[in-house]
């Protein structure tokens, strides 16, 4: 039986910023250096740097759940699995 498989990119980014006065600033200050289709996802205040993952999904087609492991490629995560 086929099942749909909806994939995640793991890849991150580590942003480091000049100090700040203020969350806010910080805040601002990292998301003015993240790459298109990246999102903060965690920020250390009293390092000024932050973290970023890569944004969006993907869907793949597997012909059986025993499959799944050896057919996600490198980079990606799977988030769910479901019949077609």
């Amino acid at each position: 039986m086929p099942f749909i498989v909806t994939l995640h990119p793991t890849e991150t980014v580590d942003i480091q910023v000049e100090e700040t006065d203020s969350l806010d600033e910080l805040y601002a200050a990292l998301n003015a250096r993240i790459p298109d289709e990246f999102a903060i996802n965690d920020i250390w205040p009293s390092q000024n740097r932050g973290r970023a993952r890569r944004t969006g999904t993907r869907e793949m087609t597997i012909e059986g759940r025993s499959d799944l492991a050896t057919s996600i490629p490198e980079g990606w995560q799977a988030l769910s699995i479901r019949a077609e």
